[in-house]
């Protein structure tokens, strides 16, 4: 009984509205109080850092208990506009297909012991200009930067060396040609798509919808959205 008592003294309480002296207690927030000025990053630049060609930037992150996290970044703008929708995919081989020299399960292992964790992914974000008075400017959808990001980290007291050899193996010595390889990864991404798109329908709805409102949105779509898993289903069958 007394659970029953205090359900309904609770649903009395909701559904009671407040009184105009409680609401004028809440902070209201104006336009004025926005933001208006960009915040900059302390960050130092390092150009041609050992004679890669390679421009570095470092920032300080507080509190990372002396972790040092690293994104490496590789331009892709160049890249046929046909081929964007089988990043995806690309990105998982990078990572889980091997090379000439270990298998994916032995690359997975350096990566667990030389590093915090490893992904590749490709991202799209949109350029946001800034006015003479360094205000925002409403982007306009059509400048943006595209990029293939590997993302890792690594104990900056001990050094990075071991964690850097492991992207350049990932990045640079991957077999992505291995067929058997590939339809492996195909299956296991569109069950799990298939899986995702059921347990989560208002996301693929709503990137769905987003696709119709600028290019990154439309890309973004293209690699998260129902065209991927339709490109999925295309390549394995």
């Amino acid at each position: 009984m007394d659970i029953l008592k205090e359900t309904d003294d609770l649903i009395e309480v909701q559904q009671t509205p407040d009184s105009q002296a409680v609401l004028a207690k809440i902070s209201l927030l104006t336009v004025s109080d926005l933001r208006t000025m960009n915040f900059e990053i302390p960050t130092k630049i390092h150009n041609d850092v050992f004679d890669s060609g390679i421009t570095m930037l470092e920032h300080e992150v507080p509190n990372s208990n002396g972790i040092a996290y690293v994104d490496y970044s590789i331009d892709i703008s160049n890249m046929d506009f046909d081929d964007v929708v089988l990043l995806p995919l690309f990105s998982e081989l990078l990572v889980t297909a091997g090379n000439n020299y270990q298998n994916g399960v032995e690359i997975q292992r350096q990566i667990d012991a030389m590093t915090g964790g490893l992904t590749v992914q490709a991202i799209v974000e949109e350029i946001v200009d800034v006015a003479s008075d360094k205000s925002y400017v409403v982007p306009t959808g059509q400048n943006m930067v595209t990029k293939m990001v590997v993302r890792s980290s690594c104990l900056a007291a001990s050094g990075c060396v071991p964690m850097f050899n492991v992207i350049k193996q990932v990045v640079f010595d991957a077999d992505v040609q291995k067929q058997a390889k590939v339809i492996e990864i195909l299956k296991k991404m569109t069950d799990d798509m298939e899986d995702d798109v059921q347990r989560n329908p208002q996301k693929y709805t709503t990137t769905r919808i987003l696709s119709q409102y600028g290019l990154p949105g439309y890309i973004r779509e293209q690699w998260q959205g129902i065209t991927q898993l339709l490109n999925l289903r295309r390549a394995l069958y």
